[in-house]
């Protein structure tokens, strides 16, 4: 029987929320999501999903942060900081729960990971666990989320025992755990692939001012990293010709941001997507909710030539560096 593929894919809480108003989930994305998550099962093809929380806890956690700016007294949580944590703990859990619900409904056998009381997601005992999930046929989702640690630093002079594990912490970790070849064979799968899926077509020069158009003017085609996730070049589509054209650069601007994210918006996810890159030579997709192109990933090699077209952004180590 042929090896199959891992698929990791980060669903943004911007793409399964309407991020600037509290608690409101973007119901066709979340069916759409559901969608591919239950083609994936049915495919047969390992997956992981990990989730943002988008306006179910970004909203609560600025609370936390503005009480504890105002906490005159270092190193200890008053009962409205505490509500505001606990707040938060629940809001995110109700996100990755009604999605759960949504994915059991098309009958795919989803299990959703708390990282609230887990020791490190970098551990050997998180990588087994999910690693005992998939042999076993089930499907991880995992979410941004609070974590209870000893001594976390809020500021160089506050201590709280809560600390924020982002979505693209949790992504960051797999790719931690897949980081070779040889963990790949180990684990009997062929090769990794990681995709984000964010409200946009992929990473902007310049961002779009209306992120639901199709906008080819400074929408990053290819970005070839190198040994550091700081050094790369990039390829633009031509908006006149829809080819492509090369160019060299050591910045992209990315202000894709929404006034409640606490998690570091879409320059985290760009961080993240590069450092995956350099760091453990995966290849890395961004790509819009509501396309096709998630399915047609799932099947592709992550070293392969994209055989369709592909409007998005593709994110790969230079193996000659």
């Amino acid at each position: 029987m042929p090896k199959k593929n891992v698929s990791i894919i980060k669903f943004g809480g911007s793409c399964l929320t309407n991020k600037e108003t509290k608690h409101s989930y973007h119901e066709e994305n979340i069916n759409w999501c559901c969608d591919q998550i239950q083609y994936l099962y049915q495919q047969q093809i390992p997956t992981i999903i990990i989730h943002g929380a988008g306006s179910f806890g970004h909203f609560e956690w600025n609370e936390v942060k503005t009480l504890l700016k105002s906490e005159k007294e270092n190193n200890h949580i008053n009962h409205n900081i505490l509500m505001k944590i606990v707040e938060t703990k629940h809001a995110v859990e109700t996100l990755n729960h009604y999605l759960i619900k949504k994915c059991l409904k098309k009958n795919i056998p989803v299990i959703g990971i708390s990282l609230f009381a887990y020791p490190s997601i970098h551990s050997q005992e998180f990588k087994e666990l999910i690693l005992k999930l998939l042999s076993q046929g089930c499907v991880p989702i995992l979410h941004g989320d609070i974590n209870f640690q000893n001594n976390v630093h809020y500021s160089a002079s506050q201590l709280i025992p809560f600390k924020v594990i982002s979505g693209d912490d949790i992504i960051d970790a797999l790719s931690f755990h897949f980081a070779t070849s040889n963990d790949i064979i180990e684990m009997d799968y062929s090769s990794v692939q990681f995709i984000f899926v964010t409200d946009v077509y992929g990473a902007y020069l310049t961002c779009p001012s209306n992120k639901n158009d199709l906008i080819l003017k400074d929408l990053i085609k290819e970005i070839k990293v190198g040994n550091n996730e700081k050094e790369y070049s990039i390829e633009l589509y031509d908006r006149n010709q829809n080819t492509s054209i090369h160019t060299e650069h050591n910045s992209i601007q990315t202000t894709i941001t929404h006034q409640h994210d606490v998690t570091g918006g879409f320059e985290r996810k760009l961080s993240t997507a590069l450092r995956i890159a350099a760091k453990r030579g995966h290849t890395v997709f961004i790509i819009k909710s509501s396309t096709d192109y998630l399915k047609q990933l799932s099947n592709l090699n992550e070293t392969a030539a994209i055989p369709f077209t592909f409007i998005g952004t593709k994110i790969y180590k230079d193996i000659c560096n």
